[in-house]
């Protein structure tokens, strides 16, 4: 491999090593080990959300929802376990149900349907957020939540935070299903060329739903952690999942496999985002400033991305075509 080559694919990855050495040298805290347990148990979420939108983005479409969805699943779970009594165990699995329910529906509408995966999920937004607004009349819902519940957000085990260990297994659960299945492999060629996949023999139409409700239950699941690391359901609290999910995604696609949705490139650019958020807050920086940050790496990610031969980047223009 030459090292222009070499620069290409993980020149991203390079970038995160020198964000890094940057931040330590300005800031003493940011090297600690407190801070860096800190930055991985705050990222564990984000990491869970873009990794469904990793599976979804292989195959040519898109979600929107996820930060609403995120939302939903943590009240309800909270609601079942504040108000009905509900034992920890069904009133999570009701949380994550949720959100793969909400998936189904996606993928209903775009699969089966037809509907750009834009429109459909961007509908979605409103009618997930119109029932949490429902569901709590807009107020959070905390009180009465088990210690127990408490565990998943902010326990350990040997030593490890379980949002990091819950983290890691859906990594290891999307590697293998991107990586190392059939299914993976379908849904890459489904996001190259759905002809092409038709003509295979690959079900264009049950891939899309899969892809669409396992991204459903991991934005569920992230918002299951978050109620439980705030103690409280908040109906806004995973609003910020959507951007921050995309740019990690988008920055992914600049990283190993160029121009294509990967699990090594995005947890990468998750980090670029954890470890950026991170120091800003060490550094002092006002909210507004990091939010056009953000926004300028996000823009920046999609143009490299496109840049590289994205022949698997959904196109926006094809979509409504």
């Amino acid at each position: 491999m030459s090292l222009t080559e070499g620069l290409r694919r993980y020149g991203t990855l390079l970038a995160l090593l020198v964000i890094c050495v940057l931040l330590a040298l300005t800031t003493p805290r940011f090297l600690t080990v407190s801070n860096l347990s800190t930055v991985l148990v705050q990222l564990s979420m984000l990491v869970v959300v873009a990794s469904g939108l990793t599976v979804v983005v292989a195959s040519g479409e898109f979600d929107l929802s996820v930060g609403a969805v995120a939302g939903l699943a943590g009240v309800l779970t909270t609601g079942l376990l504040a108000h009905l009594g509900t034992d920890v165990g069904p009133a999570v699995g009701a949380g994550v149900a949720v959100g793969a329910v909400v998936g189904l529906l996606n993928g209903f509408l775009v699969a089966v349907v037809g509907l750009p995966s834009l429109i459909a999920t961007l509908g979605m937004i409103s009618v997930v957020t119109g029932l949490n607004q429902w569901y709590t009349q807009g107020q959070a819902v905390y009180g009465g939540l088990p210690d127990s519940f408490a565990v998943l957000g902010r326990g350990a085990l040997f030593g490890i935070p379980v949002p990091i260990l819950i983290m890691l297994a859906i990594v290891v659960i999307s590697y293998i299903l991107l990586e190392r299945s059939a299914t993976g492999r379908h849904l890459y060629t489904i996001g190259d060329n759905k002809d092409v996949a038709r003509l295979a023999g690959i079900s264009v139409r049950w891939n899309k739903i899969f892809a669409l409700v396992f991204c459903g239950a991991c934005a569920g699941l992230a918002g299951v952690i978050m109620a439980s690391r705030l103690g409280s359901g908040q109906p806004a609290a995973g609003d910020h999942f959507l951007m921050d999910g995309l740019a990690a995604v988008f920055l992914g696609m600049t990283a190993f496999f160029l121009g294509q949705a990967n699990l090594r490139g995005t947890v990468v650019g998750a980090l670029i985002i954890g470890v950026l958020r991170n120091g800003f807050n060490l550094l002092g920086w006002p909210y507004y400033i990091q939010d056009i940050a953000m926004g300028v790496i996000m823009i920046g990610a999609i143009t490299v991305a496109a840049s590289k031969g994205a022949v698997r980047m959904p196109s926006v223009t094809a979509m409504f075509k």
